[in-house]
C-alpha cells in the first residue's frame, strides 16, 4: 500500500465443521497465529464456510462414548484422558474439551452463522464453538444458539435466524 496507508486486511477462508474437535483446534492456532503477528479482526478477515465431516450424524446426535467406541474403537475413558494426543494438543493451547458434550449434527449451527449479520459471522462462529467444545453446550438446540446469538448483541437478527433454522 502507498506510504500512510494501512495494508489490506488479510482475509482468510475457513472450510470447517462446527462438530469437529480438530476444527476447533486449526480455529484456537489460526487465531493464536493470527494474535502473534499483531493482527485484529480488522487486519485479518475469518470467513467461515461449513463443512461436514459426518453428514449422516443424527439430528438427534449421539452420546459421545457410543459414538468414539463406534468411529474410533476408543472407549470414553481413553478419548478422555489428558494424555490422548486431541487433550494433549488442547493443554498445549491452554483450553480443554467439555468432558461430558454430546456429537451433534451441526446443521443448525452452521445456519445460524451464515444467518447472521456479516460482521456477526466469525464472532458467533467462535462463540458457538467454544460454547460446544469447551462447554458442553449442545449448539444444536436452537434455544442455546439464540441465547449465544443473544451474548454477542446479535439478537436483532433472531427473526432471520429463527427462518434459517425451520426445518433443519
Amino acid at each position: 500500500p502507498p506510504a500512510g496507508q494501512p495494508p489490506a486486511p488479510l482475509t482468510v477462508d475457513v472450510m470447517t465443521d462446527l462438530s469437529c474437535p480438530l476444527a476447533y483446534l486449526g480455529l484456537k492456532r489460526l487465531s493464536a497465529a493470527i494474535a502473534s503477528l499483531g493482527l485484529d479482526a480488522t487486519a485479518a478477515r475469518l470467513r467461515f464456510h461449513p463443512v461436514f465431516v459426518n453428514p449422516l450424524m443424527d439430528p438427534d446426535g449421539e452420546e459421545m462414548g457410543a459414538y468414539m467406541l463406534r468411529r474410533r474403537n476408543l472407549s470414553l475413558a481413553e478419548y478422555n484422558d489428558a494424555a490422548y494426543p486431541l487433550n494433549v494438543a488442547a493443554a498445549a493451547l491452554n483450553f480443554s474439551y467439555a468432558k461430558g458434550r454430546r456429537v451433534i449434527h451441526p446443521r443448525r449451527a452452521h445456519l445460524a452463522v451464515a444467518a447472521a449479520a456479516e460482521r456477526d459471522r466469525a464472532p458467533l462462529y467462535a462463540a458457538l464453538a467454544r460454547a460446544y467444545f469447551e462447554e458442553g453446550e449442545d449448539i444444536s438446540d436452537v434455544a442455546v444458539l439464540l441465547r449465544v446469538a443473544a451474548a454477542l448483541g446479535v439478537e436483532r437478527d433472531e427473526l432471520r435466524l429463527r427462518r434459517a433454522m425451520d426445518g433443519a
